[in-house]
């Protein structure tokens, strides 16, 4: 249960960061930088532009809600990975005292 709610603030969070660049970066600009939508790794998907493109919006509210936002997002993003790193050594315990205590291999 607590994996569904996590699962779920974390896709509201985003959704919510999503909505706020929609009004702040131009599309165009996203749609020139695409390269590779099939590839995971993040610098592989996009150019990144030489220039810097501007802002369609550069409203000092808007921008700081945006900037709160990323914020919020990338400090949940290390919260996640933290516990996930955690549980993963915790399971990788529990396989090794199971294997020693079972005699698996």
């Amino acid at each position: 249960q607590k994996e569904e709610e996590l699962q779920a603030l974390t896709e509201q969070l985003l959704m919510n960061y999503r909505e706020k660049m929609a009004i702040i970066f131009d599309g165009k600009v996203f749609t020139k930088m695409r390269k590779n939508d099939r590839n995971n790794n993040i610098d592989d998907r996009f150019y990144r532009p030489n220039d810097n493109p501007k802002l369609i919006n550069t409203s000092s509210i808007d921008l700081n809600e945006l900037l709160v936002k990323t914020l919020y997002v990338n400090n949940n993003t290390k919260g996640i990975l933290k516990n996930l790193e955690l549980l993963l050594n915790e399971a990788k315990e529990l396989e090794r005292v199971l294997s020693e205590k079972y005699h698996l291999s």
